[in-house]
This record gives C-alpha cells, sequence and structure tokens, in this order.
C-alpha cells in the first residue's frame, strides 16, 4: 500500500518530461496530477490494514508528496479528494470513531504542505524536507485522533498506541524516497543546470544546522520526558497504593475502636445504675460482654475497684506510674470524655499487650475496658475479614489483607489462601521494603501484576495489587502524546525560526552576495537598499560608500585607460589596409570591415600585392579579446605579411610562421587563419586555411562553402604541417571572408546567427558591390542579435574576381566642349566590348555630369584632364584625375526630390543621379590630385 504513491511519484516525473504531457496547459497538469495522488489517497482508506480495530494506512503521504513533489495546486486537489472521501466513507465500511480526525488532517495536509511548497521552499523541496513534515503532519493526525475523543480517551489511546508510530514512521519514509528520487533524478537528469562546487548554498547550512539542533534537542527532550514520565507514573501508582492502604488501615482502626468503645459506654451505662461500684460486679460485667479487663479509675487516678484483682491488691494502682497507663489520665482533665487506645504493652506487665477504651462517669472518675490477645485478634478478625471486599485501586486493581500466617482473609480474589499458594514466591513481609515489586500470578488473564509494600495494621497485612498494563497505561499515554505534541512544537519552532532566518538573514545575504556579484563584475552602478534591520542598513551603507569611493577611483584610472585604449585602436586600424589602397586596379573589387567587441581585438584581415598580378587576401582570428589578442594579432599579422613577401611558396610561409608564433608564446595563444592568393591574370588561386572558418565562394551567381579539410591552428604545435590547395576562378567570381563572430553572433537566449543563415542571405540578396554585401550582413546580424551585446569581433573580407581589364588614357583640356570628344572615345571602346546601349547612354550622363563639374568648379588651370577607360567582360570604370582645387563633390547632402522644383535648392540634383546609376562611385585625393572611380556592371545582350 505505500508503494502506491512512491511509484505513482516516479510515473508521473517522467510522464512530466514528455513533450506530450508538456504540451498540456499547466493548470491541467496540476489537475492531473492531484487527481491522480487523490486517488492514490482513497485507495489508502479502503484497503488500510486493520490492527486490532484500528485501520493502519499511509493516505497522507499521497497528499503530501503531491504538494512537495509536483506544486502546491497538486496538493490542494489531492488533500480534497482524499479527506472528502475519508468523511463520507463511513457510510459504507469506515469507522465513524476517527471520521473527523482522518478526514480533518488530510485536508490539512493538503493545506499546509501546499503553504509549504508555496512560500517557504519555492518550489525546491528537498529529501529531508519530505521527512520531516511528512512526520509532522502525520503526527499531527494522530494528535487529532486522540484530541477528537479526548471524552473516551483510554479507547482514543488504544488506537494511538496500535498504529501512531507506524503510520507516523511510514509517511515519513514514503515521502522521503519519494522527494529523495526526485532530487537524484534531478540531478543527473538536468546536469546542464549544475554548478559544480564543494561548497553549500547558506540556506543549506543554515536549515541543516538548525534541523540537526532540533532533532538533538528534541532527541534529549523525548528521553527525558520519557524518563520523568516513568518516575511519575511509578510515584502516583505509589501514591495510590497508599492512599488505598491509608483508607483500609483507617477503617480497619475506626472499626476496633468503634467496638471496643461500644463496650465501654455500655458498661458505662450499667455502672450509672449502682449506687456503689465493687470488684464484683465488675467481674461480672467483664464476663458479661466478654472483656478480659475493667476498671474504674477514681478521679485521683488510682484503680479503685477492678475485674483484676492484681489491680487493687495489696494496693491499688496508681495510674500515674507508667506511659501506658498515663495517656487515660486526659479524661480526668475534663478535656475528652473519651479515649481509645492501640493494641500496646502494659504498664503493669511489658510482656502483656492489651487495647482498652475508657469513658468519663458522671460520679466522677472514669471506666476503663480492655481486650486481650485472643479477644482482639478475635475482634480485629471480623472486622478485617470484610475491610477488602470491593475496594479496588484504579480500573481492575485489588487490595489483599493476610495474617501473619500469610492467609488472605479478605480480597476480592483468592480469600483463605496462603500467599505461597497462588504465585508469591516470598511471604508478604518480604515486600515491605517501600518499593514496588512485580509479581507473576494469573488474574483475569493478567500474567504481570504489580505489588505495592505490605503493611501491618494492627497485626494484618494489606497487599493492594494491579496489572502491569493497567499501571502502565497512564505512563504510555502521557510519553505518547507529550512526545508526540513536543514533537509538533518543535517542528512548529523549527518552521517559525527557518522562515525568520530565510526573510531576515538569508534573504538579505542573498540580496548582498548579488549586488557585490554584480559590482565585482563590474557594474560599480548598482546600489545597496535593505530596509528592516539596523545592522543590514548599516552594512548597506557602507557598501554603498565603498563602492562609491571605487567608483570615483575607477572613473579616474579609467579615463586613462580610455586615452590608451584609443590609441591602440587607432594603432591597430592603422595596420589594416585602407579602403583605397587599389583604387587603380580594376581587375578585381575589394572590401573589408572589423567589429571589435572591446576597444581593440584579436581579428584581423589584410590585402596585398605579392607582386604585379598576385594578389593576397587573409583574414585570421585570434584566440581571446582584448590588448592580448590584439598584441598577438599584430605579430601574427606581420609575420604572414613579410613571409608572403619573400616569394616563398604558400604552405612554407604557414609552415614558418606557426615555428614564428610558437616560439615564447607563454600565455599559449593561437590563430585560425585563411589565406589565398590569386593570379590576377589567369584567375588561379592557391589557398591554405589554418583551421578557420570555411570561405563561402560565389560561382556562376551561386554561393557555396569552399569545402576543405582545414589545417591546424597556428601557434600551437611547433611541427605542424600545411596543405596548399587550388581554385580556377572566372570574372565575376567571388571570396567571402569571415571569422566566427559573425557566424556565433548570439541573441537573447543563446541561439546563435549560424553560418547557414549567412549563405542564404548572400544568396537572396543577389548583390555585387563588396561594399554593399558586408553592409547587408552586419544589418542582418544587427536585427537577429537585437540588443544583445557582442560577445566576439566580427570581421568581413569580400573579395570580386573582375578578370582581365581593357586599359585605355586619354586626355582632355578642362572645356565644356571637349565633352563631344570625350563621348566619341569611351563610346567607341564600349561598342567594341558589346556593351549594351542603354548601359553607354548612362555611362554617357555620369561622365558629362562629372566632367561638366570638373570644368565649372574645379579651376583646372592649365592642367589637362586625364581619364582611364578599364573594361571587363562584366564591369566598366572611368577614372577622372585633375589638379584642380580639392573637392568631394559626394560629401553634399543629397537633394530632396520630393519637392517641387521651386521649393527644391538649385544644384547636386546630377551628382545625386550619378550616384543612382552608377554601382560604386569613389573620391579620393591623392598627390594633389582629385581622383573619382566610377564602376558599372553589365551584361553583354541585354
Amino acid at each position: 500500500m505505500g508503494l502506491i504513491p512512491f511509484l505513482l511519484t516516479i510515473g508521473l516525473y517522467f510522464l512530466k518530461r514528455t513533450k506530450f504531457f508538456s504540451r498540456i496547459p499547466m493548470w491541467a497538469q496540476y489537475t492531473i496530477i492531484g487527481v491522480l495522488f487523490g486517488g492514490s489517497g482513497v485507495i489508502a482508506t479502503e484497503f488500510g490494514v486493520d490492527m486490532g480495530g484500528a485501520i493502519l494506512n499511509f493516505r497522507d503521504a499521497s497528499v503530501i508528496i503531491a504538494s512537495l513533489g509536483f506544486g502546491w495546486p497538486c496538493g490542494l486537489i489531492a488533500g480534497g479528494i482524499a479527506g472528502v472521501e475519508r468523511f463520507i466513507s463511513t457510510y459504507w465500511n469506515q469507522s465513524f470513531y476517527t471520521q473527523w480526525a482522518c478526514s480533518i488532517s488530510t485536508l490539512l495536509s493538503g493545506v499546509v504542505s501546499s503553504m509549504l511548497m508555496k512560500f517557504v521552499f519555492k518550489n525546491k523541496p528537498r529529501w529531508y524536507h519530505g521527512l520531516g513534515f511528512g512526520l509532522a503532519l502525520e503526527t499531527f493526525h494522530i494528535l487529532m485522533i486522540f484530541l477528537t475523543n479526548i471524552s473516551d480517551s483510554i479507547r482514543a489511546f488504544s488506537y494511538v498506541e496500535k498504529i501512531g508510530n507506524f503510520m507516523i514512521i511510514g509517511v515519513g519514509l514514503i515521502t522521503m524516497f519519494s522527494i529523495l528520487f526526485m532530487n537524484i533524478a534531478d540531478f543527473f537528469l538536468n546536469k546542464e543546470k549544475k554548478v559544480k562546487t564543494k561548497k553549500m548554498h547558506i540556506y543549506h547550512l543554515v536549515e541543516l544546522s538548525l534541523l540537526g539542533g532540533m532533532v538533538v534537542a528534541y532527541t534529549v527532550s523525548s528521553l527525558l520526558t520519557y524518563q520523568i514520565q516513568s518516575e511519575k507514573s511509578k510515584q502516583q501508582l505509589k501514591e495510590s497504593f497508599v492512599g488505598g492502604i491509608a483508607d483500609i488501615e483507617s477503617f480497619i482502626k475506626e472499626s476496633s475502636d468503634l467496638n471496643i468503645l461500644d463496650i465501654t459506654r455500655s458498661v458505662k451505662a450499667e455502672l450509672e445504675n449502682e449506687e456503689t461500684l465493687n470488684n464484683g460486679l465488675l467481674t461480672y460485667l467483664a464476663a458479661k460482654y466478654d472483656v478480659a479487663e475493667i476498671s474504674y479509675i477514681n478521679k485521683d487516678g488510682f484503680i479503685e475497684c477492678s475485674s483484676v484483682i492484681d489491680y487493687v491488691y495489696p494496693e491499688n494502682f496508681d495510674m500515674h506510674s507508667g506511659e501506658q497507663s498515663r495517656e487515660f489520665l486526659v479524661l480526668l482533665e475534663g478535656e475528652v470524655t473519651e479515649y481509645v487506645q492501640e493494641f500496646t504493652p502494659i504498664t503493669k506487665d511489658g510482656t502483656i499487650y492489651m487495647k482498652y477504651a475508657g469513658v468519663t462517669l458522671s460520679q466522677g472518675g472514669f471506666v476503663q475496658v480492655g481486650y486481650d490477645f485472643e479477644r482482639y485478634y478475635h475482634m480485629m478478625t471480623n472486622i478485617v475479614s470484610v475491610a477488602a471486599h470491593h475496594r479496588t485501586v484504579g480500573n481492575n486493581g485489588f487490595f489483599m489483607i493476610s495474617d501473619v500466617n500469610n492467609v488472605i482473609i479478605s480480597s476480592n480474589h483468592y480469600e483463605g489462601s496462603v500467599a505461597t499458594n497462588i504465585g508469591f514466591e516470598k511471604g508478604f513481609y518480604d515486600y515491605s521494603d517501600g518499593n514496588i515489586h512485580e509479581v507473576i500470578l494469573s488474574i483475569d488473564g493478567e500474567e504481570n501484576i504489580y505489588v505495592f509494600e505490605s503493611k501491618i495494621a494492627d497485626g494484618y497485612y494489606i497487599i493492594p495489587l494491579m496489572s502491569k498494563a493497567e499501571s502502565e497505561l497512564n505512563q504510555n499515554m502521557s510519553i505518547y502524546i507529550t512526545t508526540y505534541f513536543e514533537f509538533l512544537i518543535f517542528a512548529i519552532i523549527f518552521l517559525i525560526i527557518y522562515i525568520l532566518i530565510d526573510k531576515l538573514l538569508i534573504k538579505n545575504l542573498v540580496i548582498v552576495n548579488d549586488k557585490l556579484a554584480k559590482i565585482a563584475a563590474g557594474d560599480i552602478d548598482e546600489r545597496l537598499e535593505i530596509k528592516g534591520s539596523l545592522e543590514f542598513e548599516s552594512l548597506a551603507q557602507s557598501i554603498n560608500t565603498t563602492v562609491d569611493t571605487l567608483n570615483g577611483l575607477i572613473n579616474q584610472e579609467k579615463g586613462r585607460i580610455d586615452k590608451e585604449l584609443l590609441l591602440a585602436k587607432q594603432i591597430q586600424e592603422s595596420s589594416l589596409p585602407p579602403k583605397s589602397s587599389f583604387l587603380f586596379r580594376h581587375e578585381f573589387d575589394i572590401n573589408a570591415t572589423m567589429v571589435t567587441a572591446k576597444e581593440v581585438g584579436g581579428d584581423f584581415y589584410d590585402y596585398f600585392f605579392v607582386d604585379d598580378t598576385h594578389l593576397a587576401i587573409l583574414i585570421a582570428d585570434v584566440s581571446g579579446k582584448g590588448i592580448p589578442a590584439a598584441l598577438f594579432m599584430m605579430r601574427a599579422k606581420s609575420t604572414i605579411k613579410s613571409l608572403s613577401e619573400a616569394k616563398i611558396s604558400l604552405e612554407e610561409v604557414f609552415l614558418r610562421a606557426n615555428k614564428n608564433l610558437c616560439k615564447n608564446n607563454d600565455n599559449e595563444m593561437f590563430v585560425t587563419s585563411f589565406m589565398a592568393i590569386i593570379d590576377l591574370n589567369t584567375g588561379l588561386v592557391e589557398y591554405v586555411n589554418a583551421g578557420h572558418n570555411p570561405p563561402i565562394l560565389r560561382i556562376n551567381d551561386r554561393y557555396l562553402f569552399l569545402d576543405t579539410k582545414p589545417n591546424l591552428i597556428l601557434g600551437s604545435f611547433a611541427k605542424s604541417k600545411y596543405e596548399k590547395h587550388t581554385l580556377q576562378i572566372h570574372p565575376g567570381d567571388k571570396f567571402f571572408l569571415y571569422t566566427d563572430g559573425v557566424t556565433e553572433a548570439e541573441k537573447d537566449g543563446g541561439e546563435q546567427y549560424t553560418a547557414q543563415r549567412l549563405i542564404k542571405l548572400l544568396s537572396t540578396k543577389k548583390e555585387n558591390n563588396d561594399k554593399v554585401i558586408i553592409q547587408n550582413v552586419l544589418d542582418d546580424i544587427a536585427r537577429f542579435v537585437q540588443n544583445h551585446p557582442q560577445t566576439d569581433d566580427i570581421t568581413m573580407l569580400s573579395f570580386t574576381y573582375q578578370g582581365h581589364v581593357d586599359h585605355h588614357t586619354f586626355l582632355y583640356k578642362a572645356e565644356i566642349m571637349q565633352a563631344e570628344k570625350m563621348f566619341e572615345d569611351i563610346n567607341t571602346v564600349m561598342k567594341q566590348h558589346q556593351v549594351p546601349a542603354s548601359t553607354i547612354d548612362q555611362i554617357d550622363v555620369c561622365a558629362e555630369e562629372i566632367f561638366s563639374n570638373i570644368c565649372i568648379h574645379g579651376q583646372v588651370m592649365d592642367e589637362d584632364v586625364r581619364l582611364i577607360l578599364e573594361i571587363t567582360e562584366k564591369q566598366i570604370s572611368l577614372t577622372f584625375f585633375d589638379k584642380g582645387k580639392k573637392f568631394d563633390p559626394f560629401k553634399r547632402v543629397d537633394p530632396d526630390i520630393h519637392l517641387s522644383a521651386k521649393e527644391r535648392p538649385i544644384g547636386g540634383l546630377g551628382l545625386f543621379m550619378v550616384k543612382k546609376i552608377m554601382d560604386n562611385v569613389k573620391y579620393s585625393y591623392q598627390e594633389k590630385h582629385n581622383i573619382l572611380v566610377m564602376t558599372k556592371y553589365y551584361k553583354k545582350g541585354e
């Protein structure tokens, strides 16, 4: 029965991890789980184990596990189902006796465990939480059985005694193992969420320390309670025995005193009618009333006459002569009229025992009546024989009275029997040491009997007896109830202390720790605000003051570092090739950019001529970031470039560069790199990939990865070998090089940009201009990452091979009339290359606009305007040179073409048209020349 909630926990745990179940709305998940655990509680109710009339079940375990294991709503649902079903189940087979106790405790188990889950454990309970609160809530359940039946405490305790411990321990263990399973499963199945650390969180240390302290305190308290209750029970038992014995002794004494006193009163009545008193009269009365002695004592304290002649002959006995006789002189003092003495030795002869009673006479003096041993024993036997009848101790205990021969003369059991014949191994007088002893008798099926000291009452032994079960009932009841209440109180105290520590200490410590972590991470604008505690307010103020001071020092140092980083950035940027490096070379188009994640980066690119016809393009990524990466980058870049210019093979370049970078590499940095050397006349490409991302190649307007097995990285293994590969490209083909800062750019949540998205973008845009291509990629990355901070350098290089260039140079005077000559020259060349007429018209319009601007605004004076026309199968490039004043026509703001001609300012429209018509326009000022380059792509036959 106890396995059902445990097995249900295992099944539901794995079910929750399935995609099918995770698609179900959360409220529906809670409902399903709550109903299943509520059903488990119903099964526990209906199939509980009967233990002598009390039903053993672990219903509350299902409710508690539902809350602690699967969420507080589950516990409320399960508790409601199981609690209500237990209440109505009395109508078919369950006990009415525990109806309210079981129903209320099950409902409260759901409510309390749900509140614990929501507000205390914050949905992260551990196995010892399950054990502790499973024990506590089930202890409350057991106490409810007793409290709801307090008027019938004996029967209620019989239920508690039979099933209490089993149910408490069972619910605690079932809950513990269920939560433990989930803790272990989470540990192994959620590895990505684990943080390896040998240290425990402070709240775990606090709760374990607090729990350990509570366990020790409860254990000590329980042991002391057990000891105290045991001693208290024995003391109460002894007190009940002593009280019963005292009652019987009082009865016997009062009865014996009253017996002899009644006879004395009768004798007095007869003497009051006599004129004279003499020995004969007293002897007659002694025989009449069957007493041993009757004496008359005069007002002077002497025996004047007596039935015993020795008291008056040869002289009258003086009552003053002994302690025993002197006691009766109180009757002559007038304070009392009747006096009874115990059975005791007489003054005249200490070997003789007598019991006396005296009553005053109206004529003065008093009469005294005495019993000797024989008469006293006969009288006592009659009294004692009924003294123990119907006298009980506790519910089923009783008394025995025996004589000196250990014969039981008065009892509800064994009257007339000898003690040693019914189970007493000793005589009654052997139990008179003041302690409680245990003897074995067979009375009403009880084998174990407690017996107290036997006391002598006027020569008789009074023996109280009580069964062990009854005598220990109160003890066990007190121990059980007290221990349960203590456990519940300790659990409540633990919970209260835990909550107080969590709210007042741990919560504030977590806040302080989180804030300090942010401050340590560099967020020095953080401020710590904690209220409600003078100590934490003071701590927060001290931290804020320290941070303010640190902030000031950091700002000072930051200013100095910023200046140094700016200088380093300028130095790094100056090492990159200028964008106008190949303004007069039209066999290719090239553009590159580097966006560093920090002020300086570890990426780099380069392009340079190895000789007049061979161009090298290079991209690389250094491990790490910041200043160390930038320094290593400069070293790698200069090494590769210098070796490349030494006219050795490309594989030898990488071999030597790798050996050079491995030397003095104490920081164990490395470089991934791709380098290609392109023969601009033939389109033959030689390249080496040293662990870098595969470049993207455009062939016939189709983008694809250059898929070759990369060599090892540079700077890691000095003996690495490098393999060179070759590739034939044609005019219009492109190389697109990039670093992993492009493909691994992340947005919130960790999703990366990826190489597949990059090649898809390039294929979709169908762009020829390398500068625009790079800008398109940058814009797409920005859209992808949104506001997520950049974590790595982003570097790209786009190269387009144009092929062999037909080169023509023309000189014109800076006069408007020379425009017709220019049109004739360039049109002749373009028609020879079968340039479409529409393209020729567009180029004529743009060439006229630029030439006119030079003639009108350039102030060229006597210098000629030089025009270089370069044409390939796909591209036409016109470069204008003049020595006029320095003037960049494209710095002017573009006109607003949406305005009417009257509203729009004069000028700028022609240059705006040039930028729109041409695919690429560049301006530079070099060696006192204005240089303007226009490029237009075309296709034959269009």
